[in-house]
């Protein structure tokens, strides 16, 4: 957000290692680069215009696409035979119904994500949009886990959707705290 909104594009080259590394620290990330890119169009587009945004996003993405070329040609083509055998193409052996998959989100997180709905809701015209994006990438996790019904890793991927929801429950609470404020004067 911050690189959005900076003087200089060129603080963008530093986004395509960063979000590499976050995808080769837990694969799980590779789920939330589209949005944090999406955010920084958003952003982008609404403090320096529709040409800014396209050039900030074109070097995001280039710097995305050189650090991911060069982590290829350096990576032993046999992790990545691993990565897929253990993970991307892992075959669930033990399948949660749908529902049991929604429970147990709803116990780890539903306190954040109903703080989150709260925050969206309270979000206003103007930050709307954001609120949305943060609101909607928050989901990415749940909704994946539900459609495979895999209990497997989904606490450590709940934690990533946090990271979307903080600011927005955040915002609830600080509206919540203002409006007791108010009323107590």
């Amino acid at each position: 957000l911050r690189a959005s909104k900076a003087a200089s594009a060129q603080s963008l080259l530093g986004l395509g290692p960063l979000l590499l590394l976050a995808v080769l620290a837990k694969y799980a990330g590779l789920l939330f680069v589209p949005s944090v890119l999406a955010l920084l169009a958003w952003w982008s587009w609404k403090h320096k215009g529709l040409e800014e945004m396209l050039v900030r996003l074109g070097i995001a993405l280039l710097s995305l696409v050189i650090s991911g070329f060069l982590a290829f040609q350096s990576l032993d083509k046999q992790a990545l035979t691993g990565l897929s055998f253990t993970t991307t193409n892992r075959v669930s052996f033990i399948e949660t119904v749908p529902i049991l998959v929604m429970q147990h989100i709803a116990m780890m997180a539903g306190i954040f994500f109903g703080l989150g709905l709260l925050g969206l809701l309270l979000c206003g015209r103007q930050r709307l949009p954001t609120g949305l994006l943060l609101f909607g990438s928050a989901l990415l996790v749940p909704l994946y886990h539900t459609y495979k019904g895999e209990l497997v890793s989904l606490d450590k991927h709940l934690a990533f959707s946090m990271f979307f929801l903080a600011p927005l429950a955040g915002f609830a609470i600080a509206s919540l705290v203002g409006l007791l404020q108010k009323r107590s004067v």
